[in-house]
């Protein structure tokens, strides 16, 4: 739309208003419309020169007739891990995929912030071919990103937005969902880059006391497809029966004092759309493990069997644990997997021929010393008690849950 005011008689400093159906559309000579319906649109123009004169037209615009299409166009962000340290490399890329014609023209902008408040914008007009194409970002570490955001335009009209956001402990909120790729944390998603330096001399672990929260949640010592209700049960009974023994010197602690539970980690991740082997579905349950003085977590192994990696095991551990420390808020004791949980054939060659659930036991340790938390060493024991067959077959033996209900009763009150 554009003013004809220049033929006015007073035309010099004129002013303009558009409006169209009364909502007011801009005040320059010039003024652009992008609609997406059919019919008739009433357009209203009042100018005022500078001596405050005024005049106004009125033009009804007829838009044709079209034939209507409808695409469906979807965008995500690839290439920043869902969970991450700061010195894992980032190779960010917006991927838009969609049902519209190869050729059609979107323009692809990305805001990428650092942690400083510095941004960078990448902008680029691009094109589906065969229903896929991407925007590459600046390459760097997850130390260089706070944020990034993006929107999907065509035509001038922003048609889709976005954004994930780099979260650092202290983290202040539990995630509630996650959307397949990241937690979704008050519904935005959200990337977690937990501790990774050595918190140095973690804070005393005060212990067990009559009357603390105790949460366990359960990856490996009771699974819930291997006769796990009658074998939680009797490592339930076991632990409430070491707690007096080991914590005789503490006031008051008799098993009837202890406010215990236990939670299969495959119940946090129960009610997750996404499915409950997704490896982020149980960190967006975890207001489950709540409320709670003291969790217990004995690291839920079904990743490295499915072949999830060392260090993405590692990372996944660091996330849930600074979730649970920082958000709940609890005390976090970790418990370490035994030799022989899982077999040999579905984790990765050991080096020099050793245990191959070594470097396991080893990553939770990195992690309690990170993030400043407390261990129960299953692992170590196990090897101090050749004679007592912990795991058979890949899962615990009575003997077994025995010891480690041992192991986590000494760690709890303090007599390790």
């Amino acid at each position: 739309l554009r003013s004809l005011h220049a033929a006015w008689e007073g035309a010099a400093g004129v002013a303009c208003r558009w409006t169209l159906d009364g909502r007011e559309l801009g005040a320059t000579p010039q003024c652009r419309v992008i609609v997406t319906n059919t019919g008739a649109i009433p357009v209203e123009l009042a100018v005022t020169n500078a001596k405050g004169e005024r005049a106004q037209a009125r033009l009804t615009v007829q838009i044709p007739d079209a034939v209507a299409h409808e695409y469906r166009l979807a965008t995500r962000l690839h290439g920043v891990p869902a969970i991450a340290y700061d010195d894992d490399p980032a190779r960010p890329e917006i991927h838009l995929r969609g049902t519209a014609p190869d050729g059609l023209p979107f323009t692809l902008t990305a805001w990428v912030t650092a942690p400083d408040g510095s941004e960078q914008v990448v902008h680029e007009v691009v094109a589906l071919h065969q229903g896929w194409t991407r925007l590459v970002l600046p390459v760097g570490t997850v130390n260089d990103l706070a944020a990034i955001r993006w929107t999907v335009g065509h035509a001038g009209v922003t048609i889709q937005h976005d954004e994930v956001r780099l979260l650092r402990q202290p983290f202040d909120r539990l995630p509630a969902a996650t959307d397949g790729s990241f937690l979704l944390i008050d519904g935005a998603a959200c990337a977690l880059v937990p501790r990774r330096a050595s918190s140095g001399h973690p804070p005393p672990f005060s212990g067990m006391r009559a009357g603390l929260r105790l949460v366990l949640l359960d990856g490996f010592l009771a699974p819930p497809r291997l006769g796990g209700d009658d074998a939680g049960a009797a490592f339930d009974r076991a632990l409430l029966a070491d707690l007096p023994v080991f914590g005789a010197r503490i006031p008051g602690l008799a098993a009837e004092s202890i406010r215990y539970r236990r939670q299969p980690i495959e119940d946090l991740a129960a009610r997750s759309e996404i499915g409950a082997l997704h490896r982020l579905a149980p960190l967006a349950g975890l207001d489950l493990a709540g409320p709670a003085d003291i969790v217990v977590v004995a690291p839920d192994m079904h990743g490295p069997a499915r072949g999830e990696t060392l260090e993405a095991f590692e990372r996944r551990l660091a996330g849930l644990v600074g979730l649970l420390r920082d958000a709940l808020p609890a005390q976090v004791v970790l418990l370490t997997p035994p030799p022989g949980l899982l077999p040999a054939e579905m984790l990765p060659p050991s080096p020099g021929g050793s245990d191959p659930m070594r470097p396991y036991a080893e990553a939770v340790l990195r992690v309690a010393d990170a993030l400043g938390v407390t261990v129960a060493d299953f692992y170590t024991l196990c090897h101090t008690r050749e004679a007592t067959a912990s795991v058979v077959d890949g899962a615990l033996t009575d003997a077994g849950r025995r010891l480690a209900a041992e192991t986590l009763a000494r760690t709890l009150v303090g007599t390790r």
